[in-house]
């Protein structure tokens, strides 16, 4: 079991590495909102719901889904 920080929130996770998706099952967010994982070298990556968070993560952030244009 892992505990994460998310959205400034801690959450509890039956994973030690969990998904996207799980992480917003976990915290009850929408499904098409996106997982942004903050690496120790301060890089942002987006987390696809079926990827597992890298290692060393410092920072979960889920945000709305934005495209341009709409």
């Amino acid at each position: 079991m892992g505990r994460y920080v998310i959205n400034g929130e801690v959450v509890d996770v039956r994973e030690d590495r969990p998904t996207g998706g799980q992480l917003k099952l976990a915290t009850g967010i929408r499904e098409d909102d996106w997982v942004m994982a903050t690496l120790p070298n301060g890089e942002i990556k987006r987390v696809a719901d079926q990827d597992p968070l890298p290692n060393g993560v410092t920072d979960v952030t889920i945000v709305p889904r934005y495209e341009y244009g709409c």
